[in-house]
């Protein structure tokens, strides 16, 4: 897997192949136009996002973004990508976010397994919220 350019056409390519828990995930939160929403949030924020490919093909996005509750750490995926490598670069970008930011969180599908236990083996909590579709994860440093 090799870091890529972030620009429309290679976001355009991943969206093609973008798993369907994430297409599920993000046509709930950014509504049926998900694709046009999502190109340009990821190309107005592309300082704060990581970009991926495997065997040339556009295959995870992920970044991070600042707000008043503190850092909102993403990931997508493609149907195709190298597991065991895309472990180790995330664990990599998380242990910097970690240290950089006290509180990291965000919101996933509840069915997006996969990315669920990625993010436990991370070293967030993840939590069930009153609705039934969406978890909150989360880490918070906590202070000696």
């Amino acid at each position: 897997m090799l870091e890529i350019e972030i620009n429309k056409e290679n976001l355009e390519k991943f969206l093609l192949n973008i798993r369907n828990s994430d297409k599920e995930e993000l046509i709930y939160f950014l509504g049926e136009n998900y694709k046009e929403k999502f190109v340009k949030t990821v190309l107005e924020n592309k300082k704060y996002t990581y970009f991926l490919s495997y065997n040339s093909i556009p295959s995870c996005i992920g970044g991070i973004y600042k707000d008043k509750y503190g850092a909102q750490v993403w990931l997508l995926c493609a149907e195709k990508y190298d597991k065991k490598y895309l472990f180790r670069y995330i664990k990599e970008k998380i242990n910097i976010f970690k240290r950089d930011n006290s509180y990291l969180y965000n919101y996933i599908y509840r069915t997006n397994f996969n990315a669920i236990r990625m993010l436990s083996r991370l070293g967030f909590e993840v939590i069930d919220l009153k609705t039934p579709v969406i978890k909150k994860f989360y880490y918070e440093r906590r202070l000696p």
